[in-house]
C-alpha cells in the first residue's frame, strides 16, 4: 500500500467515525410511553414529541439545544395530611391519586413549570390539600370512622379534576381515601361510648352514628345549595344540573354553582386554593359557598 493510499484510508476513516459520532450526539430516541421536549437555543419547541429519533443540534447543549425524554404513563401520588371536621375534632388522612400527563401538551408543562415533578409539587399537591380541608371542615368525623365518606372523595375528585382541566396539563383517573386516624381521645370516647352499651358491637355502632351524620350532612349541603340557586335565580344566573354526580352530591352542585356565580373564566391561578367565603342576600340571610381561585 502507497503512502498516498493509506494516507487517503485514515482521512476516510476518520471521517466515517466523525459522521458516526456526530449523528450518535444529533438523536435522541423516544421510546413508547415517553414523549420529548425539544429546546432549540434556549426555546422550547411549542410541540411534544412522540416515540421515535428527535434530531437536535449536536455538540451545543451548553448554548440550549437538547432533547429531554418524559415519562407519560400514569402517575400515583400518596398525600397525608391533618384535617379539621365539621364537629372540630382532628383527623389525619391518607389518600392517593391516580392521573396522567396529556402527552400532547408536554412541552407547554415544561415551559410553565420545568417538569412534571415540579407541577406536581406547585399545583396538584396544593389543590388536594386545600380542597380536602375545606370538604372535611363541612364534614362530621362519624363520616370518616364509619366509612361513609364518599360525598367527600366524591366531591374532592370532581373539583380537582375540573380545575386541572383548566390548563390541560394533566388528567385526573382516580382519587381514593385510603386511611384515616382520629385522635387518642376520640376513639376512646368511641370505646367508652360502646362499653356502656352492653351487648352493642363497635363496628355497628360505627356505622349507624355515620349513617345518621352522613345524611345530616347532605341534608345541609343540600339546603346550602338551594339556597346559594335561590340567590342565583334572584340575580339573573341560571344553572341546569344534568349529571347524576351534581344531583347526588351537593358539595359538587355547590361547586358548579359557585363557578356560576362568579363568573369563574376558567383560568388557574397560583397558589390555587378552594376557601369557604359568606355572602349576604337582599334579605340578609347569610349564603357560605365555595370561592375557586386566590
Amino acid at each position: 500500500m502507497s503512502k498516498k493510499t493509506a494516507t487517503v484510508l485514515i482521512i476516510l476513516i476518520v471521517l466515517v467515525f466523525g459522521c458516526w459520532r456526530v449523528s450518535q450526539d444529533s438523536f435522541v430516541k423516544v421510546n413508547p410511553g415517553q414523549r420529548a421536549v425539544k429546546t432549540v437555543w434556549g426555546q422550547i419547541k411549542d410541540s411534544s414529541y412522540v416515540p421515535g429519533l428527535v434530531w437536535y443540534i449536536p455538540y451545543s447543549r451548553h448554548m440550549g439545544n437538547e432533547v429531554q425524554i418524559v415519562d407519560v404513563q400514569p402517575q400515583r401520588y400518596e398525600y397525608t395530611f391533618s384535617v379539621r371536621t365539621k364537629d372540630l375534632q382532628k383527623i389525619s388522612l391518607k389518600c392517593a391519586l391516580l392521573c396522567e400527563m396529556n402527552d400532547s401538551q408536554v412541552h407547554k408543562m415544561f415551559e410553565k413549570y420545568q417538569g412534571y415533578k415540579q407541577y406536581e409539587e406547585k399545583v396538584i399537591r396544593d389543590m388536594i390539600n386545600s380542597t380536602m380541608l375545606t370538604l372535611s371542615a363541612l364534614t362530621d368525623i362519624w363520616s370518616f370512622v364509619g366509612n361513609e365518606e364518599k360525598i367527600v372523595t366524591e366531591a374532592v375528585e370532581y373539583i380537582v379534576r375540573d380545575q386541572l382541566l383548566t390548563e390541560g396539563l394533566v388528567k385526573v383517573k382516580t382519587f381514593r381515601l385510603l386511611s384515616y386516624q382520629a385522635s387518642p381521645e376520640f376513639e376512646n370516647l368511641i370505646e367508652q361510648t360502646v362499653q356502656a352499651k352492653q351487648g352493642e358491637k363497635l363496628e355497628k355502632y360505627k356505622s349507624q352514628m355515620a349513617k345518621q351524620a352522613t345524611a345530616r350532612v347532605k341534608e345541609e349541603a343540600q339546603q346550602t345549595y338551594e339556597r346559594m340557586a335561590a340567590e342565583a335565580k334572584a340575580q339573573g344566573i341560571e344553572v341546569e344540573l344534568k349529571a347524576k354526580a351534581l344531583k347526588n352530591n351537593p358539595f359538587v352542585a355547590q361547586y358548579e354553582l359557585a363557578k356560576a356565580i362568579q363568573k369563574w373564566n376558567g383560568e388557574l391561578n397560583l397558589p390555587q386554593t378552594l376557601t369557604m367565603m359568606e355572602g349576604a342576600n337582599s334579605s340578609g340571610t347569610i349564603i357560605p359557598f365555595l370561592k375557586i381561585g386566590k
